[in-house]
């Protein structure tokens, strides 16, 4: 019984360890001229392993259910996956047939999503048997954070002295998130949640790795090319130096000049004209300054607003033109498909309808409100950081489509359980 029990804990240790490691893998599959592909994350083949063990757990009682500390969890989650299987039905009857895309990349997609969801809620409530906590699953998750930019940052600046092949150092920087844009998110999700420890005196990681990060950070700035990563970067920046001046000067800034020679010499070395000639940043003056639209992704996305408004006019306001409907809107009116609507608000409104961008909306508030009631009353240091890489988050998802990040979901799971010193998850008698 013994050895089976230590065979347990070593499985489950090996799960968690492997968890936060395999969200940030990802990969687009099965993409072609007629079909965007399926993007597939690593850690989407542990959901059915861990599935199958929880529900077993249940069964033998060996574990308990999430216990959410906002209310009526449950049944927000179902007014969620209704949303999307009236949209789904909805496109269906609006297109004719099953759109792929929007079975399996939106609805099954985000059917993934709420297993996320419902598997950070289960480990907050039922892994401390075991000695864990949510801290030591956020360790493993920033430090391969880390390593992955560690990566990237000697590979671009060794890629002009080699001929063998540094592709994660290539531009734009995409680590293993497949999208640039992606691992702009998971980055600012990273800083976040370093930064929130260490301000509470309980850093994650060592100082050396602190130091690491933002030596990085400008060269990450420059490669990875996110111009509103840039703008949401120096939001962070801005707020870390008003809430902590002395520590920004003392422990961040000096290590921020120090990446700023590193990321020029990675830019003399670089052969990208986009680098050479500072596209992306020639781009976002343009566009602020002189209202020039230059670059042709903010064509895409202005195209997308104006053809996803002119669906939703011509479609029932309540319930919207249902999932996968506004691609074959798009090929009708212009004669291709150009782009997916980079706006999560706006998908919402055109896909799910009013009803969808409501009830979506109304349920992250209710996240948002119970976590800083969290992080003011019982001083979580977890819920703090979730609460500003969620309010970041949100930002960041009126210009890109963000709502299918496996790992928001898997954390904000983790924050909503209400913190309790004891749960006992394993018999070990």
């Amino acid at each position: 019984s013994m050895c089976v029990s230590k065979l347990h804990n070593r499985a489950l240790y090996a799960f968690l360890c492997f968890l936060p490691v395999a969200l940030q893998i990802q990969a687009t599959l099965f993409s072609n001229a007629s079909y965007q592909g399926l993007r597939f994350n690593v850690a989407d083949l542990l959901l059915p392993v861990a599935g199958t063990y929880i529900l077993l757990s249940f069964y033998l009682k060996k574990s308990q259910w999430p216990k959410w500390d906002m209310k009526h969890t449950w049944l927000w989650l179902i007014a969620l996956l209704g949303v999307m299987s009236v949209a789904l039905v909805n496109g269906y009857i609006s297109n004719g047939y099953w759109s792929s895309w929007a079975l399996v990349n939106k609805y099954i997609g985000f059917i993934i999503l709420l297993c996320y969801f419902s598997l950070g809620g289960w480990l907050s409530t039922n892994f401390s048997q075991l000695g864990l906590s949510k801290e030591w699953l956020v360790r493993i998750f920033c430090g391969f954070c880390l390593v992955i930019l560690s990566l990237s940052f000697v590979s671009t600046l060794i890629k002009p002295l080699t001929t063998t092949p540094m592709w994660l150092g290539e531009f734009p920087w995409d680590g293993l998130m497949a999208n640039r844009n992606a691992f702009m998110v998971l980055t600012i999700f990273t800083v976040t949640f370093m930064e929130a420890y260490r301000l509470s005196k309980q850093p994650i990681l060592p100082a050396w790795s602190y130091a690491l990060f933002w030596i990085i950070v400008p060269t990450f700035t420059v490669f990875n090319a996110s111009r509103i990563g840039w703008i949401v970067g120096g939001v962070v920046l801005l707020g870390m130096l008003f809430k902590a001046p002395v520590h920004f000067v003392k422990k961040i800034l000096p290590y921020l000049f120090i990446g700023c020679l590193a990321a020029y010499a990675g830019y003399l070395g670089s052969d990208k004209l986009i680098v050479k000639e500072g596209r992306m940043l020639q781009y976002l003056v343009d566009s602020v300054k002189q209202n020039e639209i230059t670059y042709q992704g903010d064509q895409a996305r202005f195209i997308a607003l104006e053809d996803g408004l002119d669906l939703y006019g011509q479609s029932n306001p309540i319930l919207g033109a249902g999932l996968g409907a506004y691609q074959e809107f798009q090929k009708t009116k212009r004669g291709e498909f150009i782009d997916l609507i980079d706006w999560s608000a706006l998908w919402l409104l055109v896909e799910t309808g009013g009803i969808g961008l409501f009830i979506f909306s109304a349920f992250f508030l209710m996240v948002w409100l119970n976590l800083y009631k969290k992080s003011l009353k019982e001083e979580d240091v977890f819920a703090r950081a979730m609460i500003i890489s969620l309010t970041l988050i949100i930002a960041l998802s009126f210009v890109h489509e963000l709502l299918y990040m496996r790992f928001l979901w898997l954390f904000l799971g983790m924050a909503l359980i209400k913190n309790r010193n004891r749960v006992d998850v394993i018999n070990q008698k």
